[in-house]
């Protein structure tokens, strides 16, 4: 048996309709979201169908974070100079 995990960050489907219906809402999850974006529910079904596949065989136990760069940036916030 295998167990892994998928972790979305915000992702452009019906139920997340609210935030992207609220412009302060969104511009708050895209300031903090590195790649600037929510998710494409595609982007997210990629994820799933390669965990999924024989492509991951052996891969058991992983955490996949699907967040455009969320889980790795240290919140601290832009710098443009």
């Amino acid at each position: 048996m295998r167990v892994n995990a998928v972790h979305p960050t915000l992702t452009r489907t019906p139920i997340a309709a609210p935030i992207f219906e609220n412009a302060d809402t969104l511009a708050a999850f895209r300031e903090r979201i590195p790649m600037l974006r929510p998710a494409e529910p595609a982007e997210v079904a990629d994820a799933i169908a390669f965990l999924a596949s024989s492509d991951a065989r052996f891969v058991n136990g992983a955490h996949i974070p699907v967040d455009g760069g969320l889980h790795a940036s240290n919140g601290q916030p832009r710098m443009f100079w």
